[in-house]
């Protein structure tokens, strides 16, 4: 994340030279790095579940994961 955050300081100080590049890399970088921590929640409950419950089959997985595409 740090280098995210640097990039988003240096978009930052191009702000008055080039607000409209600035402001979409700014919002971009932005979008993704809290994504990126979604992502990792979402990886750190897995892991406490997997404490508890058995492990599934690839093709209920496979399963899981078209019908979760389809929504």
């Amino acid at each position: 994340m740090e280098k995210i955050d640097a990039l988003i300081c240096k978009f930052n100080d191009k702000l008055t030279t080039h607000p409209e590049l600035a402001t979409m890399w700014i919002n971009y970088l932005t979008l993704k790095k809290e994504k990126y921590f979604e992502i990792e929640k979402r990886a750190e409950y897995a892991i406490e579940c997997m404490n508890d419950i058995s492990d599934i089959s690839l093709q209920t997985i496979m399963i899981i994961y078209s019908i979760n595409d389809i929504i």
